[in-house]
């Protein structure tokens, strides 16, 4: 397999970017920890290609968060407001706020330091008494209204009424309209209107068929427009998303003629799922109860959860994932190995084998479908090692494995139109981390096999994924 050649100087070169340096003296290979000072004097052992993803000393990244939770309080203190958030990240990583009318929201600090934004809900209260319309059409006026959509206006020049300027909204597209269109047809961004729209429409049914109703209507404009719905007793009435989702409002007639929900209900929608309420009593809706899917497995929820939210069982939920992954490698690869158990997982802790979810031997990797880690992970991980079995991972809040998993074959050199060969890699999808991690790593570590993680709240599991494969010289 072709690596990149790193040496003692890339290390020295990479400490120097970082205005610190590389204390050691040898470079091995890019597994291989390496001492580091940073800037400020502190100092710590980290392998190369960690570095190289992007980190660096963590005594800095403590203090960093630490001062730049104390400004994000101070301008928020300024303000009359708050900020709600307890850890901070880095400039560009969204924290919540809430201002002196208590109206919460999400924003970065740097929006807020920098550009000074503030609350959206205050901003729009502001400007919505100022009459636009008839003010005179000039790029001042321009600005205004695009003020008021907390957005810009950003061409520099005005011609006439009819002729178009460059705008941005607050989520940063941009268009191209002529400013009649903006100030006397009160039009704004298109694609955060589709976005919006088609977003909306599919919680309204969603919501609706979670209650046991449907939502009759086809078009969303906003979450204060109102929408026509049906209950499961077959009441019609009208009412925005806003308040159907915001403040769980439903049937008015089933509310005023008392329709109260019992055990029965419960039974109805786990029938409706093809499995069982044990519980032998209802007490309210909050209350937790004891349900069985249709494969037996026994979980504690409410019966909100389950009504409202559209939970269900929570350990099928691996399997889901795990089906719906070997659907996507099977139509690059065809369908997996059947042997699940092979050899090189037998061990005397576990003589029957350690199974692997989605196994392709001869393309000299595997998938690890995961809701949380099992105690046998790092075993997997250091067998897989040892028979030259390269494992990545997928994750449960990944929104697009299909998307990773194409960028690892691609990565591997895995394409429809060429030949395949051994790779030696594996996939594994995790929620978190389990005991028998430490097992599965030694184990691919003997057998030179590089195991890297991806955590369930990884915002970006395709970046970490990019810069593990750089640092082993599988991509450029």
């Amino acid at each position: 397999m072709t690596r990149l050649k790193y040496s003692l100087k890339t290390a020295q070169n990479l400490a120097e970017s970082h205005r610190g340096k590389c204390l050691s003296n040898e470079y091995i290979h890019v597994k291989y920890p390496l001492r580091w000072r940073c800037s400020k004097g502190h100092e710590w052992e980290r392998k190369l290609y960690t570095v190289k993803s992007g980190s660096w000393c963590l005594q800095c990244s403590w203090d960093n968060q630490k001062a730049g939770l104390q400004v994000a309080r101070e301008i928020a203190l300024n303000k009359n407001g708050e900020c709600l958030s307890r850890v901070y990240i880095n400039n560009n990583s969204p924290l919540i706020w809430r201002c002196a009318l208590h109206h919460e929201f999400t924003v970065p600090l740097r929006y807020v330091k920098s550009m000074g934004r503030w609350c959206k809900i205050c901003s729009k209260e502001k400007w919505k008494n100022i009459d636009l319309k008839y003010e005179p059409s000039n790029l001042s006026t321009a600005i205004k209204i695009a003020h008021t959509h907390m957005g810009k206006c950003l061409s520099s020049s005005y011609v006439d009424n009819s002729s178009p300027l460059l705008w941005e909204c607050s989520e940063r597209h941009r268009w191209a309209t002529p400013l009649a269109n903006v100030k006397n047809r009160d039009t704004w961004c298109r694609q955060c209107n589709i976005i919006k729209q088609s977003c909306g429409i599919e919680m309204a049914h969603k919501i609706a068929h979670n209650k046991g109703g449907k939502c009759l209507s086809n078009r969303y404009i906003n979450k204060d427009s109102p929408l026509s719905w049906i209950c499961a007793n077959g009441h019609s009435w009208s009412t925005s998303l806003g308040r159907v989702k915001n403040f769980n409002n439903w049937c008015p007639q089933c509310a005023k003629y008392g329709f109260k929900l019992n055990l029965e209900d419960m039974k109805k929608i786990a029938h409706r799922y093809g499995g069982k309420c044990i519980s032998k009593e209802y007490i309210k809706c909050d209350h937790p109860y004891d349900w069985e899917c249709e494969k037996g497995h026994i979980w504690i929820a409410t019966f909100n959860s389950i009504r409202n939210n559209g939970t269900w069982c929570p350990f099928c939920y691996k399997y889901k994932r795990e089906n719906l992954c070997r659907e996507i490698v099977t139509n690059y690869l065809g369908p997996p190995s059947t042997i699940r158990k092979p050899d090189f997982l037998k061990t005397l802790e576990y003589p029957k084998g350690l199974e692997l979810d989605i196994p392709y031997y001869e393309f000299g990797f595997a998938i690890e479908v995961q809701h949380q880690q099992q105690e046998c992970d790092q075993l997997k991980k250091e067998l897989c090692d040892e028979n030259d079995i390269y494992l990545f991972y997928i994750y449960y809040d990944d929104k697009d494995p299909e998307k990773i998993i194409r960028d690892e074959l691609f990565a591997l050199g895995l394409e429809l139109d060429i030949p395949y060969y051994e790779f030696g890699f594996a996939i594994e999808v995790q929620h978190q981390q389990q005991e028998c991690d430490q097992l599965k790593k030694e184990l691919c570590d003997e057998n030179d096999i590089y195991l890297f993680y991806i955590y369930y709240d990884d915002k970006d599991p395709e970046k970490i994924i990019r810069d593990e494969l750089f640092a082993l010289g599988l991509i450029d």
